[in-house]
């Protein structure tokens, strides 16, 4: 069987809304790929979507009952695990190594997911991490811990190593939100767009800022600019998946998580929207 044109085939069915063409078709490829893990993942991805979660779960079930011998494959697998929402069976993998040392950033985002945040700081500060995506799960420990002067503090010092990105920019905002401080944060994401009407990670934080207020129209409407500039924006995309997902429209709002992954794989932005379809949906 060719895989790759299976699965093309079973994505446009997806895009012509024929959901009950793909459970049987994944079927068939899972029958015929010999426990190929990196075919299995894509087809429970793929289920995810069409929200067939009982036969995606036994798929992961069977990747976990049947691990690699090899320690730095079975790290491969806890972190697909982890973007595919199986945040327990991730931690318990990455913590298990006999003789393999787990990169710090991907350990400690694990053991967050699993809300052991005391525990994911722990390793960041042993570790000596200061690069951009640690300092930012610094930050959202920070938050989960309900320490925001701290996570404020971080964000600051993010912006100043690293620079005014998307990243750094909308992990300062998120602050400002979870502590309460909304209308800051609505301020500091306009000062940027009134900076450059032009710059998308700019124009992606405002329809971040947007979203979060709750004004869905004006956060479609700066992420569409941003996507019909570049369709690969992990921000943008972020945005118009969470306004898909406050309409209900889960299929499409997953389309995008898969295309974040297809992107970065284990971008936290796909693991967040697949957890807010899940909430949300349920």
């Amino acid at each position: 069987m060719d895989t790759e044109a299976a699965f093309e085939r079973i994505k446009n069915d997806i895009k012509d809304e024929k959901y009950d063409m793909v459970l049987p078709q994944v079927k068939e490829i899972v029958g015929q790929c010999n426990g190929d893990i990196s075919i299995l993942f894509k087809c429970a991805s793929l289920l995810k979507v069409v929200e067939k979660e009982d036969y995606c779960q036994e798929i992961l079930d069977g990747v976990v009952k049947n691990l690699p011998a090899e320690e730095e494959q079975r790290m491969e697998v806890a972190i697909a695990l982890r973007g595919i929402g199986r945040f327990k069976d991730s931690y318990d993998i990455m913590t298990s190594f006999e003789t393999y040392v787990p990169d710090a950033y991907e350990l400690a985002l694990s053991t967050y997911y699993v809300e052991k945040y005391e525990e994911a700081l722990s390793i960041l500060d042993k570790a000596d991490r200061d690069d951009q995506k640690s300092m930012i799960l610094m930050t959202d420990i920070h938050c989960a811990l309900g320490d925001y002067d701290k996570a404020m503090e971080i964000a600051d010092k993010t912006i100043y190593y690293y620079g005014s990105g998307y990243d750094t920019l909308v992990n300062k905002c998120n602050v400002m939100f979870r502590s309460g401080k909304t209308k800051d944060a609505i301020k500091f994401a306009k000062s940027y767009v009134k900076e450059s009407k032009s710059n998308n990670d700019f124009l992606a934080l405002e329809a971040y800022a947007m979203r979060i207020n709750g004004r869905l129209p004006a956060a479609v409407n700066y992420a569409s600019r941003v996507l019909k500039d570049d369709h690969t924006h992990i921000g943008a995309l972020e945005t118009m998946a969470m306004c898909l997902i406050e309409k209900k429209s889960f299929i499409n709002a997953k389309l995008l998580a898969g295309a974040i992954n297809d992107a970065d794989p284990g971008n936290p932005a796909a693991v967040r929207i697949l957890d807010a379809c899940r909430l949300l949906s349920s």
